[in-house]
């Protein structure tokens, strides 16, 4: 079973601290099709041990957004590969496409979330 860390923001602080079996159909196909939610209560920012950090290749999709690669303790994009994730709109029943790290990206990061 895989396990997802997600940051708390008010769209996940009504979330319970751990959701286990949580089914995610799109992921399927990638070997992800039940998995656990951990909420991180470790403040704003994800911590990684610094020397976590390593160079290599990105395993997930991140918006191409400074405060959100920070967030992921991104330090560096060195060769990216670009694509487009659907943001969705609060407020409306539509949403706008952000540009997007694809995975294959070569960036300095932690290593849980490099190939």
């Amino acid at each position: 079973m895989s396990q997802f860390y997600i940051p708390i923001n008010a769209y996940t602080e009504h979330l319970p601290d751990l959701v286990k079996g949580l089914r995610l159909g799109a992921f399927r196909s990638r070997g992800v099709g039940e998995c656990t939610l951990t909420k991180n209560r470790g403040g704003a920012a994800l911590e990684f041990e610094e020397d976590a950090t390593e160079q290599g290749r990105l395993a997930v999709r991140l918006p191409d957004d400074p405060a959100v690669l920070r967030l992921f303790g991104i330090q560096e994009v060195r060769m990216p590969v670009y694509g487009y994730l659907f943001r969705p709109d609060e407020q409306h029943v539509s949403g706008q496409y952000v540009r997007a790290l694809f995975e294959g990206s070569i960036v300095r990061g932690p290593k849980v979330l490099l190939q």
